[in-house]
């Protein structure tokens, strides 16, 4: 994404006979991670002087002459408003809210919005005038990016608190706060200076500017302040200014450096409205909204710990165990039930197989256990599951193809299934729901061929994952979490990813952003991750999980088959379980990070370390048997 303004631009910002314009120095936009900061606060990200000095003049010159010029016996005016989509980089404010996207301050479930802001706010502050501590309306979506120019002045931060009710009591009436004893943060901002409000910075602090500090002016003479949020509401491309007079008294200063800061903002009350139909960056951003709801999770657990340390370790001894083993997507096809041939039947079974892809653990004893023997060979867990399809396929029942498992009887199915006992495959009932779920869309929406929807992703992994999400609810691992809804999307991921690794990453299974995919969070992959000292429980967690004996009521939105829970069992959505998963995914994503930064050209990613450290688990089952695994009944995983 290029910085440079465009040549008419320029005109409107530094006029036709500006001979240093086209030298102006943007060095600074261009490399913009190097002088992020995040700040005490969680979600308080800001770039030092991100700004070039002279643009900073230059913006500042005509947003005065823009927003606050006075005509003889006016009314004093210190804030204007812009409101309409800022897409357009070659308008002043559209500049501004491109380059806020440059700098990647904002989380990506914010910054990948299609339109990330429609309206922003411009501030006057004279002398000894400021604003008071606020959260900003919860009408406005997540995300706000400031721009500081003229005198520097120090912002304030006190927080509100940290649950639902205080974040709204704040943003109704924040002077309701003002008499109560709260932690206090101070940042100094100057001209230059780009900083983002995300997350608990955004609802769970106020913010404000005080008029003085310590008894002295803050604002030394002027400043303006531009903030870009986003209004969803308004969906016309109109721009007006709507004047807000000062509430101080005082005469307007005449001084020649105010302080200007600029917001822009995003507008939308998802109980209130909804995502355009034609809006396809929902679906563009699945796997990032998995990134977000994983490091979410891992800042706000208390039972489920990341430790650096051991995810340095970790990374180290997984990419030299990898490397000595040529670990590769070749490995996928090795296995003796997988596809060996990628083609179109290859793209179905691979669909049905993580359609059912959920739910393999046994609590009975292994010679209770459910198993599918095939060519002499009996199979349990996940494998019964494949040699089930595959001995349907041999016997002539076409179970890969929609048509048929969209209306197959229940008999049938159950007969698909069969074991080598009586003991029936878990959730089989669910099981059958799925097909029929998943087979009735293919067969309204894609001609009966998940290969369709594959084909209409246009190589896009992102794209994939949120087409199945969104088509098949079975696939929507979606669950609530201090107050927020986080999503796992462990069977949309596995998916994409099997088709990725069946065809090595070419034809219909080559896709550009394939690194965007992240680990699937199941119960396998964490206990391996705990081995390797990447994940840790707190006792109260891991007592529960070795002992067995206590149970744990569900606190979700989706409940277990019993209730109470049989002993040992977690709740699907209860709040163990989701701290769980969400810390796998996001000590993977930091796993693969480490590995990335300490061996520049390896092709990892967060895929082929899943793979890997579940092959482990498997073949290293003896020596990981003091590490419990979590047991959820669920069709998620």
């Amino acid at each position: 994404m290029s910085c440079e303004p465009s040549a008419d631009l320029y005109r409107e910002l530094f006029g036709d006979e500006d001979s240093d314009s086209e030298s102006l120095d943007l060095s600074s936009v261009n490399e913009p991670l190097a002088q992020a900061v995040e700040e005490p606060i969680p979600g308080l990200v800001i770039n030092r002087g991100a700004l070039d000095s002279k643009l900073c003049e230059r913006y500042f010159t005509w947003l005065s002459t823009e927003y606050f010029s006075e005509s003889s016996g006016q009314k004093r005016i210190n804030q204007g408003m812009h409101f309409g989509p800022l897409t357009d980089s070659n308008t002043p404010l559209g500049y501004l809210a491109h380059i806020s996207l440059k700098l990647q301050i904002l989380p990506s479930t914010v910054s990948k919005r299609a339109v990330v802001f429609d309206q922003g706010i411009i501030n006057l502050y004279d002398s000894g005038e400021g604003i008071g501590d606020h959260v900003d309306l919860l009408r406005f979506d997540d995300g706000v990016v400031g721009f500081s120019f003229g005198d520097a002045a120090t912002m304030r931060f006190r927080r509100v608190g940290k649950t639902k009710e205080d974040m709204e009591r704040a943003t109704k009436y924040a002077q309701e706060l003002d008499g109560e004893d709260r932690e206090e943060i101070r940042i100094r901002v100057a001209a230059g200076d780009v900083y983002a409000l995300s997350g608990e910075a955004r609802y769970l602090w106020t913010h404000g500017i005080p008029g003085q500090i310590d008894g002295q002016s803050n604002v030394a003479e002027r400043r303006i302040s531009d903030f870009a949020q986003a209004v969803r509401v308004v969906d016309q491309a109109i721009s007006f200014r709507s004047p807000v007079y000062s509430i101080s008294e005082s005469r307007a200063s005449t001084t020649k450096n105010p302080t200007l800061l600029v917001w822009p903002l995003h507008y939308f009350t998802f109980q209130q409205f909804t995502m355009p139909s034609a809006c396809r960056e929902f679906k563009e951003s699945a796997t990032e909204r998995v990134v977000s709801s994983a490091e979410f999770i891992n800042k706000h657990s208390l039972d489920v710990h990341v430790p650096e340390e051991g995810v340095r370790r970790a990374a180290q001894e997984i990419l030299s165990r990898m490397q000595s083993v040529g670990y590769s997507t070749a490995e996928w096809k090795k296995h003796t039930l997988t596809p060996s041939v990628a083609d179109q039947h290859a793209i179905e079974w691979i669909f049905v197989v993580d359609a059912l892809n959920f739910s393999f653990w046994s609590d009975k004893q292994a010679n209770e256990q459910y198993t599918v023997t095939l060519d002499g060979q009996t199979y349990r867990g996940y494998w019964t599951l494949c040699a089930a399809v595959n001995r349907a396929l041999r016997e002539g029942i076409p179970i890969t193809d929609a048509r048929y498992y969209s209306q197959a009887s229940s008999g049938e199915l159950e007969h698909v299934f069969r074991g080598d006992s009586s003991e029936k495959i878990p959730m089989l009932e669910e099981r059958i729901r799925v097909l029929r779920e998943v087979g009735g869309v293919l067969v309204d929406r894609y001609g009966g061929r998940f290969g369709q929807m594959l084909e209409e992703s246009g190589g896009s992994a992102q794209r994939l994952v949120g087409t199945v999400v969104e088509e098949f609810s079975s696939f929507r691992d979606e669950h609530q979490f201090e107050g927020r809804t986080v999503a796992m999307y462990k069977r949309a991921q596995i998916l994409v990813a099997d088709i990725w690794a069946c065809f090595e990453g070419k034809g219909s299974g080559q896709f550009e952003d394939i690194d965007r995919v992240t680990m699937f969070a199941d119960y396998r992959v964490p206990q391996a991750l705990c081995h390797f000292g990447a994940l840790e429980y707190s006792p109260q967690l891991r007592r529960f999980l070795e002992q067995s004996e206590s149970a744990v009521r569900g606190v979700g939105e989706q409940q277990a088959e019993c209730s109470p829970p049989a002993p040992g069992m977690l709740p699907s959505g209860h709040r163990w379980e989701v701290e769980i998963r969400g810390n796998s995914i996001w000590a993977v994503e930091r796993i693969r990070q480490h590995i990335r930064q300490t061996a520049q050209g390896t092709e990892v990613n967060a895929i082929l370390i899943d793979f890997y450290m579940w092959d482990y688990s498997k073949e290293n089952a003896q020596d990981m048997q003091d590490i419990p695994i979590h047991l959820t009944r669920s069709v998620f995983y």
